[in-house]
């Protein structure tokens, strides 16, 4: 079963995440399944719906109308995250293709810098959660402010020696 993404071409995603080719068949699945994850996340966060109605616009080079550019945030959000997700799955992927780097990675497992990749993670994370934010269907900023007053006591009051309440 060929998973595709919601807001990319399968090619155009692993362009980028910086892959031309997918090298094996378990990388491939392990994108697949990083692609299904993210899809099924836009549904949880921005509703399946939402999700949905902008995944039906017309992608744009160059955006410039509403649909066009949340379709492009969009499309953003979901390289970014498949990326992130990748991070903890497909560590060497994001590893400068020095075959001495990839060497000292597989001869080297305590020195691997995975704070490094955190980082770089969470930062992606934090990306993807603002542009998450901007695709939420906008609240009507016609309805006006609304202000809340408390009446009442500030102190508590005394009905008998047992009982402390307010009013």
């Amino acid at each position: 079963m060929a998973v595709e993404p919601l807001y990319n071409t399968k090619a155009e995603l692993l362009l980028k995440i910086r892959l031309s080719d997918v090298p094996s068949d378990q990388t491939n699945a392990v994108i697949d399944m990083v692609i299904s994850q993210v899809r099924v996340g836009f549904f949880s966060k921005i509703t399946k719906d939402r999700a949905i109605e902008i995944a039906a616009f017309t992608p744009a080079d160059n955006p410039t109308t509403d649909d066009e550019i949340l379709y492009s945030t969009a499309s953003t959000a979901e390289g970014l995250w498949v990326t992130a997700l990748l991070y903890d799955l497909l560590p060497t992927l994001f590893m400068e293709s020095v075959s001495e780097s990839q060497q000292n990675w597989n001869d080297e497992p305590l020195s691997r810098d995975a704070k490094q990749l955190s980082k770089a993670k969470q930062a992606l994370l934090s990306q993807v959660d603002k542009l998450l934010g901007n695709l939420e269907v906008p609240v009507n900023d016609n309805t006006g402010s609304v202000k809340v007053f408390s009446v009442g006591r500030e102190k508590p009051f005394i009905l008998n020696d047992n009982f402390i309440g307010s009013f």
